[in-house]
């Protein structure tokens, strides 16, 4: 029996929003390593580009992570496939915060 290929889901060129209820944002990834984050809802952070690393834990699911200017921290495990982002986010006040959300291709 052959194997199937996956579904890839090519992010760099598009904007997904990520959306955890109260807290609803925008990732345009410019390349492999780049991107512009947007908050849209919930008041955390400012637009501003971000230079990230992004690991493949399997076809379509990946942990990536980053800091901010304001030294926030985000970590979070994304499955495209599924569209479903689990985040960690350490606030420069030390406030941190255990998401579970969607996400979304947007463009």
């Amino acid at each position: 029996m052959e194997k199937s290929e996956p579904n890839i889901v090519p992010v760099v060129g598009h904007t997904f929003e990520i959306n955890f209820g109260e807290i609803i944002f925008q990732n345009a990834f410019e390349s492999d390593t780049r991107m512009t984050y947007k908050p849209i809802k919930g008041g955390l952070g400012q637009m501003q580009k971000v230079n990230y690393k992004s690991i493949e834990i399997h076809p379509n699911a990946y942990f990536q992570f980053w800091q901010e200017e304001d030294k926030t921290t985000v970590s979070r495990y994304v499955d495209f496939e599924k569209q479903v982002v689990y985040g960690n986010i350490t606030l420069p006040n030390n406030t941190f915060l255990t998401l579970k959300g969607t996400i979304k291709q947007i463009d």
